[in-house]
């Protein structure tokens, strides 16, 4: 009986299967998985028929009840999926009266039926774990409070420079022979009217 082949060349009426290739269960990022985001990446195969990469519908509800685990744990398997880069999300699942659908998911190390884009394996680059985009963002809130707290103290000093009384010649410092009698007056140099009495006397001879 000769095999049959779909409209994209591949077999069709056989028993599917789910493939991983070996390039993605030994990268870092799949040994970093957690037991639940493994099973749960492996679920999500599962829903790939050949043709509907970038519409596998996966709900929460549903891939707790195949992993036979909490909502909870399913929501930060898929989580944790997606911040790897196994999966993107394509469209967020809403629930209400006028719309109501599970989100639609893309596995990356596959083409997309969507787009038409090709496999981006995304897992494959380095990426930043959460705990570093934590402290990174703590980080930057720091800089940011400290830049806000220089800016305010700047314009506070600049205020209350504004409001100071102009600078009189009074309160100028000492330049040259210049001498302000206000800093100590005659109590500071008790011998200074003395010689500038002299000084005037032998100006006047």
């Amino acid at each position: 009986m000769p095999k049959r082949h779909d409209a994209k060349g591949r077999t069709v009426g056989k028993e599917r299967y789910v493939a991983l290739p070996f390039y993605l269960l030994q990268s870092p990022a799949y040994r970093s998985l957690s037991l639940a985001a493994r099973a749960a990446f492996v679920e999500a195969c599962a829903f790939y028929n050949g043709s509907n990469n970038g519409k596998i519908i996966l709900s929460v509800r549903i891939l707790a009840e195949r992993l036979n685990a909490s909502k909870d744990t399913a929501s930060r398997a898929l989580t944790e999926l997606d911040d790897r880069g196994f999966m993107v999300c394509m469209k967020m699942g809403s629930f209400g009266r006028k719309r109501a659908g599970a989100s639609e998911y893309r596995l990356t190390h596959l083409p997309c039926d969507v787009t038409g884009e090709r496999r981006t394996s995304a897992f494959m680059v380095p990426s930043v774990s959460p705990s570093n985009r934590t402290e990174q963002s703590e980080y930057k809130d720091t800089q940011s409070s400290t830049s806000d707290l220089a800016k305010e103290n700047y314009l506070f000093q600049s205020d209350h420079k504004d409001h100071d009384p102009p600078q009189t010649e009074a309160d100028s410092p000492i330049i040259g022979t210049q001498v302000s009698y206000q800093a100590g007056g005659a109590h500071a140099w008790p011998e200074l009217p003395s010689i500038l009495d002299r000084r005037q006397a032998r100006a006047n001879t």
